[in-house]
């Protein structure tokens, strides 16, 4: 492999389709795919990239993100060998490439609550800080005690989320990758904590389309009125572009009816925006990332 990664074949590969990393199951090729096996090793990859010019993204769980039909050019990091969960009394620390619901089954087990708002997110906690992942239960940032990041260069740092900036799916972090976080909690009773995660996950399996290939809500709530509400008042639900159709459940939701395109997705964002505008004369901000 003729690449700025020699020593590293084993953790990088050529051409993956994003699709089978993303949870609307599409997208193209990533140039390089590469999955480090220590944070140090982490460290050299992107100091590689760095010195030699490719560009760098990060992913989780591909489950806020919609990726160009074309792929991507560069190096997409996915941290998924990078999973440790520690406790410490009442504060956790946990490496970005666990996932929320990893977890979440930890800290119950250990009767520590904080985080049950976060049930059925189908994140990495590295994904979920950096957009501060959260719903109408509660946000991440509630229970976050500190984050530690990595810059393209090599330089760690440990900061605060008022640091970090952490607002409504929302972070100020800029290029760097995040490594792990530390949560405050509270001791509690594990069947009280179970009895709240459970209610959450039913609240979300009767308003969600759970079991549909997606990427959660697709447009930012604005202020009291959620986008969800709009796009139903609009008399958009069940509008189609090719394979892609906005859900009957939850109309912030586009769901993946099998073979949808990038394409299909952006044609039927255009669509809804247009609707609500002319429909309100607000303008529906993305919630979602895009790679292009």
């Amino acid at each position: 492999m003729n690449t700025p990664f020699e020593r590293y074949e084993d953790a990088v590969c050529s051409a993956v389709p994003l699709a089978t990393a993303t949870s609307f199951r599409i997208g193209g090729p990533a140039e390089y795919f590469i999955e480090p096996r220590s944070f140090d090793e982490l460290a050299a990859l992107l100091a590689r990239c760095s010195r030699s010019g490719v560009p760098t993204r990060v992913i989780g769980k591909g489950s806020n993100l919609l990726v160009s039909d074309r792929g991507v050019s560069g190096a997409v990091f996915r941290l998924s060998k990078m999973k440790d969960i520690a406790r410490d009394g009442s504060r956790v620390t946990c490496d970005a490439g666990a996932s929320l619901s990893r977890l979440l089954h930890a800290v119950e087990e250990w009767g520590l609550s904080g985080l049950e708002p976060l049930a059925g997110i189908p994140g990495t906690v590295g994904g979920a800080v950096a957009m501060n992942a959260g719903g109408r239960h509660g946000a991440i940032a509630s229970a976050l005690r500190s984050v530690t990041t990595l810059s393209p260069h090599g330089s760690v740092r440990e900061r605060t989320p008022e640091e970090l900036g952490l607002g409504y799916r929302h972070s100020a972090l800029r290029g760097e990758v995040v490594l792990r976080a530390e949560f405050d909690l509270v001791e509690k009773d594990p069947a009280e904590i179970a009895e709240t995660r459970i209610s959450v996950l039913e609240d979300k399996a009767r308003t969600q389309p759970l079991v549909s290939w997606s990427a959660g809500c697709i447009f930012k709530n604005l202020g009291q009125c959620s986008a969800g509400e709009l796009i139903d008042l609009a008399g958009l639900k069940g509008e189609r572009v090719g394979q892609a159709v906005v859900s009957s459940r939850h109309a912030n939701f586009i769901i993946n009816d099998g073979g949808a395109s990038a394409q299909d997705v952006q044609a039927l964002i255009a669509k809804v925006r247009k609707g609500v505008s002319k429909a309100f004369g607000v303008e529906l901000e993305l919630e979602i990332e895009q790679w292009n």
